[in-house]
């Protein structure tokens, strides 16, 4: 029913704005002292009146949170919805917390990978992290959950790395998944790719890692998403943008936002659809929630049954 209505498919849960790391292409990053943080309770409450197939226990850091196994706990409905995906940079987790938030409801970890080696660490602020995770997701993969895919983003300084990417999380046993940079974030235009030449190459990368995903079945992102992320690029924006419908944001304060772009902090979400109405939709951002929640419903039935074969 969400798709025919204005409640969303996907809801994002930022519990925390902190983060350990402080990445070149995203605006959080440190530790906020004295932020305001709502209790489970509420976002469990604004969980039961959106009904999201997918919610994401998102940040920052989520894992920061002490509370985090029981924010997960509060937002499951029951029969197994929603499908709670817990997003992450993996410096925080180790085998005895993906067991506890794997018990607590976690169907799915999104975990950051920018780079597949040690410029990683460099991207991130975090020396060790690469080490880490090249350590942590074999060991967790070997366990043949099947719940973990690492996310990455493209953008010019990642471009000749597309395909090593996909190849190191396919060498760790898991999945990847790919989003497209937006300046809104940052204010940063420097990492989009837009001359004629990034463009060539991105084609070239997007077409190999098309036929990789055709292959191994270890790639998320769908073929249309890959040429929509393309287009995004090539026209520098994707118009009819349906955040605050078809997916949006919670702050750790449970507030709600349009969309992680930029901060709001609507008390309902009718309030949030009532301004969503006196203004013209942005163009500025293509990423992953939005490129995955704004396919059409026979798109989204054909992709979810070609990934149930994927995963066979």
């Amino acid at each position: 029913m969400n798709y025919y209505t204005d409640k969303p498919l996907s809801v994002s849960y930022e519990v925390t704005h902190s983060c350990v790391a402080n990445c070149e292409h995203c605006d959080k990053g440190g530790i906020i002292k004295n932020e305001k943080l709502a209790p489970p309770e509420r976002f469990a409450e604004i969980n039961n009146q959106l009904k999201p197939l997918v919610a994401q226990v998102s940040g920052g850091e989520p894992l920061l949170r002490k509370d985090v196994v029981e924010i997960v706990k509060a937002l499951k409905r029951g029969r197994g919805l929603p499908l709670i995906v817990c997003v992450t940079n993996g410096w925080l987790l180790n085998r005895e917390k993906y067991l506890e938030l794997k018990e607590a409801g976690v169907d799915e970890f999104s975990i950051s990978l920018d780079f597949p080696d040690e410029r990683h660490d460099e991207n991130r602020q975090i020396k060790g992290l690469f080490k880490h995770l090249s350590e942590l997701i074999p060991e967790l993969a070997r366990m043949g959950n099947k719940d973990i895919t690492m996310i990455s983003v493209i953008r010019k300084e990642t471009l000749h790395d597309l395909s090593a990417l996909a190849m190191q999380a396919i060498d760790w046993g898991v999945r990847i998944n790919f989003s497209a940079y937006s300046h809104l974030r940052t204010g940063d235009e420097n990492h989009l790719v837009s001359d004629k030449r990034d463009l060539e190459i991105l084609r070239k990368n997007i077409d190999e890692l098309i036929e990789l995903r055709r292959k191994t079945g270890k790639i998320f992102t769908s073929k249309h998403v890959f040429n929509q992320y393309y287009r995004f690029f090539e026209n520098g924006g994707m118009p009819d943008c349906r955040a605050g419908r078809r997916f949006l944001v919670v702050n750790p304060d449970g507030s709600l936002a349009t969309c992680a772009m930029f901060f709001q902090g609507f008390e309902t979400h009718e309030d949030l659809l009532q301004d969503i109405a006196k203004r013209e939709p942005c163009e500025g951002c293509y990423i992953s929630s939005r490129a995955n929640t704004e396919k059409r419903a026979w798109r989204i039935i054909y992709e979810g049954v070609s990934d149930l074969l994927f995963a066979r």
